[in-house]
């Protein structure tokens, strides 16, 4: 690869993040501060492009970049929902990610990838083709190129030996069909430069029945990092409790001793105060906001009736601040997003002078009907289920006879199972977090804590709590240290 290496960048956004639902997360943030116009562009479309593709191309920074709707958008209304809770369509999102990455590559070109959520799970994915079949090298045709593409993907979902990375097949298939991605002496080079992860969570596709635990979610595909990458970055959410959607860290083989044969490998993971969504940047709200005309009309009252969630400003803005500053280390010509250093400045007196965020909606996982179709009532309508239940229990006391029939439905079990709720954990006595209790120059000198509004009531997990009492049980730390970072923070 040359000096200047051109810049080829993929955003992978979030569940039902994107122009549809009229969302701002910190991957359209960034793709924007990329110089992708992120205006929505949904009022051009055309029978030959029903979906404008929103990407850049400047030859005078050599830098081509495309964002890419989360899961669950581009499709009717109940496609919406049943993809965005189910990840049915994750496949189509890594093949045209990858596609895209085949396009426009060459010998002389770094890929910087970026996701949120199940966006973060579709640039790991496409890091996985990448390290199973290199970046093959365009077709004759457009169609052959879009063929072999959808067989690197299948490819690389195989379980059969044939089809590992190092096999013989493998092999040759990289070396026929693929790029060269050694440099002039010989040395592998990693084509993918640098990978902003935010919150990648483990959980896909529609729930199987176990026997022993209940709904189980298909496991994440590719856990370990390749050496296709060559720095990460991950910002995980410390608050989560949502168990359907557990973190899936980044990590390298550790049977492989990369330090000594790839120093220039690094894995940097940082926990983060807030949800998944307040780490995202993302608003939520069951109806969307595009749609065909049929749509927005019968849907137009019980839109207005139900609440967003919201995301926590500040939370957002610290993993934003994050991996900016990382892209500003990793990119030595800052050529990916111009001005970088401004943009930072610009953040952290954001953070240092707004004295009155919108701190968000908190943990919302305990009161969740309060935020599905009609939320804003859901209160009243839980309250009258809830007295008739009553009602029916005192004239059948024996039989419950209310308890019986919502049993009989299903309803609290199933809710209680999708919905169920467990604190994250932080394995690790080494890793790298916020600190929610001691006082920050970044808040002019306030703590994350109060900054942010992180009380036990509107943020219930005792993740970093509990990690602390780990480090000092075990002498990582010492009782003052203990005594100061969790202040305010243990038994409240």
């Amino acid at each position: 690869m040359g000096n200047k290496p051109k810049k080829l960048a993929v955003l992978c956004d979030g569940t039902w993040c994107g122009r549809e639902t009229g969302t701002i997360t910190n991957i359209s943030l960034l793709a924007t501060k990329i110089g992708i116009d992120m205006t929505p562009a949904l009022d051009r479309r055309t029978a030959a492009d029903p979906i404008p593709a929103l990407e850049i191309s400047d030859p005078s920074r050599q830098v081509k970049a495309r964002y890419f709707d989360g899961c669950g958008l581009d499709d009717t209304f109940l496609a919406y929902l049943f993809n965005g809770a189910t990840g049915s369509d994750i496949g189509k999102e890594c093949l045209e990610a990858y596609q895209y990455i085949v396009e426009h590559f060459d010998d002389e070109t770094e890929v910087w990838v970026f996701g949120h959520s199940r966006g973060s799970y579709t640039v790991r994915c496409v890091a996985g083709m990448i390290n199973n079949c290199g970046i093959i090298k365009r077709r004759d045709t457009p169609e052959a190129t879009k063929s072999l593409c959808k067989e690197v993907y299948q490819m690389y979902r195989s379980r059969d030996e044939e089809d590992a990375p190092t096999s013989a097949k493998m092999i040759q298939f990289r070396k026929k069909a693929s790029w060269n991605l050694n440099d002039a002496t010989g040395k592998r080079v990693s084509p993918i430069k640098f990978m902003g992860l935010v919150d990648t969570v483990g959980s896909l596709g529609i729930p199987r029945l176990d026997a022993g635990i209940g709904f189980d979610y298909p496991e994440f595909y590719d856990q370990n990092i390749s050496t296709e990458v060559e720095k990460v970055y991950h910002a995980c959410s410390m608050h989560d409790r949502l168990w359907a959607f557990p973190l899936c860290r980044a990590k390298r083989d550790p049977a492989k001793e990369y330090e000594k044969t790839r120093p220039e490998l690094a894995i940097h993971e940082k926990w983060f105060p807030g949800c998944h969504y307040d780490v995202g940047r993302q608003k939520f709200n069951f109806f969307r906001t595009a749609g065909n005309i049929v749509e927005k009309t019968l849907f137009r009252i019980p839109k207005l009736l139900t609440k967003s969630v919201e995301p926590n400003e500040v939370c957002a803005d610290l993993v934003l601040l994050y991996i900016l500053e990382g892209i500003q280390l990793e990119d030595g010509l800052h050529t990916l997003i111009p001005n970088i250093g401004d943009k930072i400045t610009r953040l952290r007196d954001h953070l240092r002078n707004n004295n009155h965020p919108q701190i968000g909606s908190g943990d919302v996982y305990g009161r969740i009907l309060e935020f599905g179709p009609g939320g804003r009532i859901s209160k009243a309508l839980t309250g009258a289920i809830d007295f008739s239940i009553k009602i029916a229990n005192f004239f059948t006391p024996t039989l419950k006879l209310g308890t019986a029939v919502q049993d009989m439905l299903g309803i609290k079990t199933i809710t209680d199972i999708l919905l169920a709720t467990r604190d994250r954990r932080i394995p690790t006595t080494h890793a790298q977090t916020v600190d929610l209790a001691v006082g920050d120059e970044l808040f002019g000198g306030l703590s994350v804590r109060e900054r942010a509004g992180l009380g036990r009531e509107r943020y219930p997990s005792q993740t970093f709590e509990n990690w602390l009492s780990y480090l000092l049980a075990v002498e990582v730390i010492g009782r003052r240290s203990w005594v100061i970072r969790t202040k305010g923070l243990v038994g409240e």
